[in-house]
């Protein structure tokens, strides 16, 4: 909730920031703030790159105070380069969990730091980023209350805080140095332990990233022209405070929320223009060009790697799978964000003059309309990239090559064909990074992304605005056609943008495409019923349920059942077979979630094979415990079991009766076995449950030997029997009574004579089933998951008996082993549970109905 929350935010306060620049009184033009940009002088320029190498020089020692404070040896020249590239990579970008982190895990890793280390510098750099700018922009809003938001347009009372904002500022920085001097031991958060900072390293922290501001402030304020009433200290009170707002709202560099708030607060002391194309070369020289820097080097290190040093190119490739993905998706939405807006920007259309006189009009127009939805279809296609779909990747190509044509044919200029170009070139040779099948409209969009789509259509329609806010508006403007009508160029590729967003939409939520898993058929069953009998486990015969798909081995000598519901791909029990092979099977299935973007879930799995399942980065939760009779140890006659001995003669003098019958025995019973169990489901107001459990089939039924009460000749009760011929382990499912009988003396019966024929055939164990929730612990410290599952055991009475059948089963001196869910955590839980829950309900529909 927090992280929609803070999207919405950034949404809202960018909207707002191209509103206000939008609504400024002074009349200003693209044409004109390049002209502005070109009076420059070469000593502006010189001096702003002077104080761009500084202020990096800066931030490198960010890293180089954290490094020494986990007390790591690493040498300032090897810091640099890292510094470097996790900076202007997070600046630029944006994504610093994904871009910066990233660096630094992959070169601070390979200088020997562990994870716990590099995590610890990751924060500290970000510790003393926010405290020199919280100090900074603190006493700026203390001492000039008035300068930084005197020209926003916000509500009056908020002014009166300005100052009450700063002292809280300067209140966090404070707390910062009162934990560092209050608190010596380590901090621990979510299992990483925290360095506290020594207070001489704390004021190191805080004198670096004022001077880095500072430093930076001056650079922006040597790139605007000299005014008598605009002071240095009023210009950097100013830029402190956009780059505050900048950060909260979330969005990299700033952008847009830093350009509103310096334009409208310095408006009123110099031309729009002039601020505007010093921003322009302030981003930059600060921003752009560093980045085009640190990413050739970043390339060229990475070439250099994998020549020199063939042993790291496994580790690199890895990495590289990692991180080119989202980069390109990046790039891709940066190209169609450009093309979207060449389309209804007048001062990018018609750059070749000549043009107009070799392409006909009608190629023109039909151009401007093909750039306007390759454009939002490459919007759309970026986060397919990023999630690596296949089909994403071969429309993008497509799309960057129609683009690069129809530039061409609508004369926009150079610069576009170039950019698009360079992108095309970047992602040709990364085809083998886009492997996940399935529909590109079926992709499930993080809400982040919506929102940055919802920013672009934003953006889109503010230039559109903006260009032609001296354009009184027409209704024929619509169906005008010349060769300088670019108002209604503009007016119909926008609402083509808006109309494909639109109906892109409506296909997402009403038509979203369904994967459909292959169903298990005749020669793969047969294939697993082989596999089945020669298992020492007897979960297997869920197989013959067939509401599951079956995935096999290279060898077809082991296999894991497994379903679908939502995004969590679901693997019922322990994987069946070949024990060996069993590691390479969870991969694979693993890789197969992986090719469809699914969650891993697996479910009901015993402690045996658990450290092939945590070797996947899967979190770990106890579900219960199953009971296991040893039946060499059942003796009906020993005191032990006197309970269950009086219950069964009890039964005997009430005339029941035992008797196992064999599969194919079973399909002439089929009609009385029916009427018990639709009357069993009836009585208990329920319907039919699966995936974990099997339901009424006849497939099904007649599939397995079954067991059988009589009363007086007649069955009043019935069960299947999963027995392999491996005759180690054997259990029963699907268990159904005549309701008039009691429940309790008849399952007795039922269970006792199970026993005794069980031991009978030679088996050495009887699967009576798992008690959910039972088992867990009461301890202080075990995670919220498992408190609450706890408190669901002890209170749950009203919803489900769960004490009520761990002690029942207890009646039968079982051993308990314990069953477990491994999957994605945290937050992701809620939704495993959700889906485990639609499975066992046979749908959705299910979940709702006892």
């Amino acid at each position: 909730m927090g992280r929609r929350v803070r999207a919405f935010i950034s949404l809202a306060i960018f909207t707002i920031s191209l509103f206000l620049l939008y609504n400024l009184e002074q009349q200003y033009q693209l044409n004109d703030i390049i002209g502005e940009i070109k009076t420059l002088s070469l000593f502006q320029l010189l001096l702003a790159s002077f104080l761009t190498v500084a202020s990096y020089m800066l931030l490198s020692l960010y890293d180089y105070i954290a490094v020494r404070n986990v007390d790591a040896t690493i040498s300032y020249r090897k810091i640099l380069p890292i510094s470097f590239l996790g900076f202007t990579f997070s600046n630029t970008i944006g994504f610093s969990l994904l871009t910066g982190t990233s660096i630094r895990y992959k070169f601070y890793s390979e200088l020997g730091l562990s994870g716990n280390q590099i995590t610890q510098i990751v924060i500290s750099c970000s510790v003393t980023f926010f405290l020199g700018l919280f100090f900074i922009c603190g006493i700026s809003l203390i001492c000039f209350p008035s300068v930084p938001l005197s020209e926003l347009p916000l509500p009056t009372w908020l002014y009166s805080l300005t100052s009450l904002i700063g002292v809280g500022m300067l209140l966090c920085v404070t707390g910062y140095f009162m934990i560092g001097m209050l608190r010596h031991k380590p901090l621990n958060f979510r299992g990483f332990e925290i360095t506290i900072p020594h207070i001489m390293t704390s004021i190191k922290q805080l004198l670096v990233s004022s001077i880095d501001w500072i430093i930076v402030g001056t650079l922006f304020y040597s790139l605007l022209p000299a005014v008598d009433n605009l002071g240095y200290v009023q210009v950097l009170s100013i830029f402190f405070v956009a780059n505050a707002l900048g950060v909260l709202a979330h969005v990299p560099g700033g952008i847009g929320v830093f350009e509103s708030v310096v334009t409208v607060s310095l408006s009123q002391y110099l031309p729009v223009e002039q601020i505007l194309g010093a921003i322009i070369v302030y981003r930059i020289i600060y921003y752009i060009i560093p980045f085009l820097i640190s990413l050739t080097y970043f390339v060229i290190t990475i070439a250099r790697a994998n020549k020199d040093n063939i042993v790291k190119l496994n580790a690199n490739v890895a990495f590289m799978r990692q991180l080119l993905p989202p980069l390109l998706s990046v790039s891709v939405f940066g190209a169609g964000l450009l093309l979207l807006l060449s389309v209804v920007n007048p001062s990018i259309v018609h750059k070749y003059h000549w043009l107009g006189e070799l392409v006909p009009l009608p190629i023109v127009e039909i151009s401007s309309l093909i750039l306007s939805v390759s454009s939002v279809l490459l919007l759309l296609l970026s986060h397919g990239l990023f999630k690596r779909y296949e089909n994403a990747f071969l429309l993008t190509k497509k799309l960057l090559l129609i683009s690069m044509l129809f530039i061409i044919l609508k004369g926009a200029g150079w610069e576009l064909l170039f950019a698009v170009g360079f992108i095309y070139l970047l992602i040709i040779p990364c085809e083998t990074l886009f492997y996940r099948k399935g529909s590109v409209v079926g992709i499930k969009y993080s809400l982040g992304w919506l929102l940055s789509l919802s920013a672009a259509l934003v953006l889109m329609i503010w230039v559109l605005f903006f260009s032609y806010q001296d354009v009184d508006y027409d209704h024929s403007l619509w169906f005008t056609f010349s060769p300088d009508s670019h108002v209604s160029r503009a007016l119909r590729g926008g609402a083509v943008a808006i109309l494909i967003v639109f109906g892109f939409a409506i296909r997402y939520f009403w038509s979203r495409t369904q994967l459909q898993l292959p169903f298990i058929d005749s020669t793969s069953l047969t294939a697993a019923m082989e596999i089945i009998d020669k298992s020492p486990s007897s979960h297997g015969y869920l197989a013959l349920v067939q509401d599951k798909s079956i995935l096999f081995n290279e060898d077809k000598d082991a296999f894991l059942m497994y379903a679908r519901a939502g995004h969590c791909w679901v693997v019922m029990g322990d994987p069946i077979g070949n024990p060996n092979k069993f590691d390479d099977l969870l991969w694979q299935f693993r890789e197969l979630c992986d090719a469809y973007d699914g969650w891993p879930v697996f479910y009901q799995v015993t402690q045996k094979y658990l450290p092939s399942f945590l070797e996947q980065g899967l979190d770990l939760y106890k579900l219960g415990e199953e009971a296991i009779v040893t039946l060499e140890q059942f003796e009906l006659q020993s005191s032990q079991y006197r309970s269950l001995r009086q219950s069964h003669a009890k039964a005997q003098r009430d005339g029941l009766s035992f008797a196992v019958v064999e599969a194919h025995q079973v399909e002439g019973i089929l009609p009385q076995l029916e009427v018990i169990s639709s009357t069993w489901l009836n009585e208990k107001q329920g319907r039919e449950k699966g995936f974990s459990v099997g339901y009424f089939s006849a497939d099904y039924l007649c599939s397995a030997p079954m067991a059988l009460v009589y009363s007086k000749g007649v069955i009043v009760a019935f069960s299947n029997i999963w027995a392999s011929a491996a005759k180690v382990e054997f259990s029963v499912d699907l268990m159904r009574y005549d309701p008039k009988l009691s429940s309790s003396n008849i399952m007795d019966y039922l269970f006792t004579e199970l026993l005794q024929w069980g031991k009978k055939q030679g088996y050495q164990t009887f699967n009576l089933g798992m008690a959910p929730m039972s088992g867990l612990t009461d301890r202080a410290l075990v995670p919220f998951w498992t408190k609450l599952a706890k408190e669901v055991y002890k209170r749950g009475s009203k919803f489900y008996n769960f004490q009520g059948l761990r002690r029942y089963k207890e009646k039968f001196n079982p051993t308990w082993e314990a069953k477990y869910l491994i999957c994605y955590g945290g937050l992701s839980l809620p939704i495993v549970v959700g889906s485990l829950v639609t499975l066992s309900s046979r749908g959705a529909t299910g979940v709702f109905k006892k």
